[in-house]
């Protein structure tokens, strides 16, 4: 059976006509943006479940993004949770993804429910108006692929906001003090989940323009709640 809502789809970077803004799943919003080497995926299953998958690719060894496409979909077609998507994209390129880094997050078909899995981005951010920011940190592609792989399950309040991070946004070196650096720069308590309803072009420039990136794959993912103000209006 064919996924449908969105499309599987990808942006890398030098394709700027896609998409022109960000992508709606319920009050939910989806954006991404990616500098380099990397690249982000976005399909919708039957059940109305919606998978984004952020990828950094390894030392410039890039793979067709039509190929990582088309595993996404084939995920997404059988309803996989993040873990199997990362299973497959595993069995499908093997040693490739030991030096990738990959996340993956599963929005409801409310757009309020999220599940995740960090295998190895350096974090993925939660952002909360009431309790500020909790990075969910890698668990490694061993212990993300055994059998007793486990997602983490996020509630999005209004306002709220998840956003994937690759090397070259927050190194894994970074300390809790480069964190608030990166937080504050990103505007969180300003615009929060707000931050994942700007087209990609937008939220590429916020990103150069607010901080000095470093070394490595450049991208992030966001899902963000609109603030109540907006839901009720």
């Amino acid at each position: 059976m064919d996924s449908h809502g969105f499309p599987s789809r990808s942006w890398t970077g030098d394709e700027t006509v896609w998409p022109d803004g960000a992508l709606a799943q319920g009050s939910v919003r989806i954006s991404g943006a990616v500098e380099r080497d990397a690249s982000w995926h976005v399909v919708t299953d039957r059940l109305g479940w919606t998978t984004v998958v952020l990828v950094g690719r390894p030392d410039e060894r890039a793979l067709h993004t039509a190929d990582i496409d088309a595993v996404v979909r084939a995920c997404a077609d059988r309803c996989f949770d993040p873990v199997r998507v990362a299973r497959a994209l595993t069995h499908r390129f093997g040693l490739w993804m030991e030096d990738a880094e990959l996340g993956i997050l599963r929005v409801g078909p409310q757009g309020h429910l999220v599940e995740l899995l960090n295998v190895s981005l350096p974090a993925i951010l939660h952002y909360d108006p009431r309790d500020g920011v909790v990075p969910y940190e890698p668990i490694g592609a061993t212990e993300g692929l055994n059998e007793l792989a486990t997602t983490e399950m996020v509630r999005l309040e209004p306002g709220a906001l998840l956003l994937a991070t690759t090397e070259g946004v927050l190194p894994r070196s970074a300390s809790w003090a480069d964190l608030h650096v990166f937080v504050a720069a990103m505007g969180f308590a300003h615009f929060g989940g707000q931050l994942a309803d700007v087209a990609p072009p937008e939220l590429a420039h916020i990103l150069r323009t607010s901080l000095d990136l470093g070394e490595g794959p450049r991208a992030v993912a966001a899902i963000g709640l609109l603030p109540y103000e907006q839901l009720v209006a």
